[in-house]
């Protein structure tokens, strides 16, 4: 009993000095990145979406100050608590009934009982922490057989229309790789699945609607092309594994809500002139899932958030003076030249002039 005490002892100690080390790291490039983002909230959003990313990089690189191949080791500060000290002079239990221990001293008799090891608040913590992971696992795991089991319905769109207009709209996103595009009878929005073998599965009944069919596909169309799905699984990981920190989760949302955003941007490059249709088609697929349960973990959907979310979305996309693309600098615009690059990909158009 006393070596699994142990084991679970030392774990804990480890656990708890990479959760102090990455607290603190993780908190100061939160703050920073948040200040970046007031300082260029009127930059273009692929733009924020971007730096927020930087947060969750962080979160996936080891708080180096405290392992042995950080500066701070060597330096000093922040060292990794001395675990073998902790286990020889950690907080020890009398067992009252386990039997006594008879040594000889001289002409005296010295009765001891044998000690028993017990659990430290680290350990205990990292118990929680880990009963949590567990539980946010089993979730994820419980969504995704849900999933599959509405994928039974799914079929394949054969309407030779919708079909054109597909790969008209692949073509406008330049999507090259092969992705499928099925309706499914279970869902109320639009989704993409599959980081490396995408899907595009829209509600049964979508297709029949041609005047918002093209802006509902070259939206998902866009989350693939910038291949945000598996952003969104590196995302539901992180947020599983760090459950207990808040930031996290505040991160999360806040990215998400970039990422349409910056999709909503890159659909209007390729609808010139079409931000009321689009803006149309965000609200007629807003009707059908707004109020309807969709926990379906590291999916890609066209609506995330709830009214607010939607009505800023709405009056962003209908706001012809804000910056949708990026600013080329000068120096851009004459590497783009050089190399002989198309423009149409960056939606924009120069003229000979």
């Amino acid at each position: 009993m006393n070596d699994w005490l142990g084991l679970i002892n030392r774990v804990g100690v480890s656990w708890w000095d990479h959760c102090v080390s990455m607290a603190w790291q993780a908190s100061a490039v939160f703050v920073l990145v948040a200040l970046l983002s007031i300082l260029l909230r009127r930059a273009a959003a692929v733009y924020q979406y971007g730096l927020w990313l930087l947060f969750l990089v962080k979160l996936m690189l080891p708080p180096s100050l405290s392992i042995i191949t950080g500066v701070g080791y060597w330096l000093g500060i922040f060292t990794t608590a001395d675990v073998s000290k902790i286990f020889t002079t950690g907080p020890l239990r009398l067992a009252a009934s386990a039997a006594p221990l008879v040594t000889a001293v001289g002409a005296e008799t010295l009765h001891l009982a044998p000690v028993q090891m017990v659990m430290i608040w680290q350990a205990k913590l990292f118990l929680a922490w880990l009963t949590g992971l567990v539980c946010f696992a089993a979730l994820l795991v419980r969504c995704r057989g849900h999933l599959r089991w509405k994928f039974r319905s799914a079929r394949e769109v054969v309407h030779s229309e919708t079909l054109a207009l597909w790969r008209e709209c692949c073509a406008k996103m330049g999507v090259t790789r092969q992705v499928r595009l099925v309706e499914m009878n279970d869902i109320v929005s639009p989704i993409v699945v599959g980081c490396f073998r995408p899907t595009l599965v829209l509600p049964a009944g979508m297709v029949q609607q041609k005047e918002i069919l093209e802006p509902i596909l070259l939206h998902e169309l866009a989350h693939i092309r910038r291949r945000d799905v598996l952003v969104n699984w590196g995302q539901v990981c992180l947020q599983g594994y760090y459950w207990y920190n808040p930031l996290v989760w505040w991160a999360n949302a806040l990215i998400r809500r970039l990422r349409e955003h910056a999709c909503d941007d890159l659909v209007l490059t390729r609808l010139p002139g079409g931000s009321e249709q689009y803006a149309l088609s965000l609200m007629e697929v807003a009707k059908r899932c707004l109020g309807q349960p969709n926990a379906e973990a590291g999916l890609i959907g066209m609506i995330t958030g709830g009214e607010k979310d939607l009505d800023r979305r709405v009056d962003r996309i209908l706001d012809e003076q804000r910056k949708i693309i990026p600013t080329m600098s000068r120096w851009m615009l004459i590497a783009i030249v050089n190399t002989g690059d198309d423009y149409e990909h960056l939606g924009l158009a120069f003229s000979p002039d």
